[in-house]
């Protein structure tokens, strides 16, 4: 499995080394990769020794983390689940009973050879070993059924899952007096509780609905402009997932987002629009409300883009993996949010993205779920560009069918870190 398992992961990183980096990583990388799974532990020091001619030891570091990880989370579960569903071998014929010491006893008059015996003696000795086998039948019934029962998961899901957090924005201004309006820099602090719920039908699919509540404060970086607040209701997004591949350990599945524009707000004009007509008729208070919510998309780490964009219809294509090891489950996931305008008076008629992660959980009690999110969200359309690095902590405290957690979002790269972003999650999951 060595040569095999650890090419994936490694060629993956030194693609992203070339695109972001130059030539060396990839070559530095593709002289490294590694035989075996023992020579993985050297090439942290061999990596970034080659690195430091004409790249810094702080970028040696990062591409080497970023292959850890990818080894971690993409390598290690399918290692892992290869081993552990294996065909049992299968269990040598259970040999017959030993007599017992009455049969080493010499036949006594009551005793007679099997045919002397008749009949009925024949019959009730099938009988006996019929209603055995008719008991043994139905405890072994009785246990799969419990089992069944026991491993059924629950047919409805319902989500509360509130995040408060601040982040950054240049928004237009109002002003009565010519010449004042413009882009002012306000701190926005945003409070969105996203609503959901899940229906399961059948083994395999499963239909849902979910649509954020926000309420955000502005105030003036600058001072130029008087503190104010926004509310709104985002998109509701409708889902259905099918898992179309699943093992004893893991399940494979697809989704299909559809956000439906019911946000309000309006999108703000560009600089070289409000350049070009300063003194035009603009909706401020929509403008605000289209600022408060993308300052809760923003708090989120970008991750649900499309239940916060007013005024455009998202399209979601999803696929996501579940790995179980025992204590520990592995949860990787990718989507693609298709932003489309609907309003005809947007400066981008299509916005992509892309967003892809790794959700880390370890049982350590019954009560206690300590875990880590990480995702990334990159935009794809022009002008392209790296929006997010976002590491999230979090605990959860299962209780029965209520879920709840808590967990903090810390952007650590990309645009998101420049805007000074942060948001602290509270959420509760019932399953009934």
């Amino acid at each position: 499995k060595g040569r095999t398992a650890f090419v994936g992961p490694a060629a993956y990183v030194q693609y992203a080394s070339v695109l972001r980096y130059g030539v060396r990583p990839f070559r530095c990388g593709l002289g490294l990769l590694p035989q075996s799974r023992h020579e993985l532990f050297g090439l942290g020091t061999a990596f970034t020794a080659c690195l430091r001619s004409d790249t810094s030891y702080f970028m040696a570091k990062f591409v080497f983390a970023a292959t850890a990880v990818a080894t971690a989370v993409v390598v290690v579960p399918f290692t892992v689940l290869a081993e552990e569903e294996r065909p049992p071998a299968e269990e040598p014929p259970h040999e017959a009973a030993p007599a017992t010491e009455n049969a080493h006893a010499p036949a006594t008059e009551n005793t007679a050879p099997d045919h002397a015996k008749g009949p009925e003696s024949n019959l009730g000795e099938s009988s006996h070993h019929g209603e055995e086998a008719s008991h043994h039948a139905e405890a072994k019934e009785g246990e799969e059924k419990k089992e069944e029962a026991e491993e059924k998961e629950p047919d409805w899901e319902v989500t509360g899952d509130f995040v408060g957090g601040a982040t950054t924005l240049d928004v237009l201004r109002e002003s009565k007096t010519p010449g004042e309006r413009g882009f002012d820099s306000m701190r926005v602090s945003a409070y969105s509780l996203v609503v959901g719920v899940e229906r399961r039908l059948g083994e395999r699919w499963k239909v849902g609905a979910s649509i954020p509540f926000i309420t955000a404060y502005l105030s003036s970086r600058t001072g130029e402009s008087e503190g104010r607040s926004a509310q709104l209701i985002g998109n509701l997004e409708l889902e259905a997932a099918y898992i179309f591949a699943r093992g004893e350990h893991w399940e494979l599945e697809g989704s299909l987002g559809v956000a439906l524009p019911t946000a309000g707000g309006k999108e703000q004009p560009s600089a070289e629009e409000f350049s070009a007509e300063p003194e035009g008729e603009f909706k401020f208070r929509s403008i605000d409300r289209f600022a408060a919510a993308r300052a809760a998309s923003f708090t989120r780490g970008l991750y649900s883009s499309s239940l916060f964009e007013s005024g455009r219809l998202g399209l979601v294509p999803r696929v996501a993996a579940v790995f179980r090891f025992d204590k520990l489950t592995v949860s990787p996931m990718v989507k693609v949010e298709n932003l489309i305008d609907t309003t005809g008076d947007a400066s981008e008629k299509y916005v992509g993205e892309i967003t892809g992660g790794v959700r880390a959980a370890y049982k350590v009690v019954p009560y206690f779920e300590p875990g880590l999110h990480a995702f990334i969200n990159a935009r794809f359309t022009s002008p392209a560009e790296f929006d997010a690095l976002v590491l999230e902590p979090n605990v959860r405290f299962p209780v029965g069918p209520i879920i709840p957690q808590v967990s903090v979002l810390i952007p650590v790269a990309g645009d998101l870190v420049d805007d000074k972003t942060f948001g602290v999650r509270v959420a509760i999951v019932g399953e009934f």
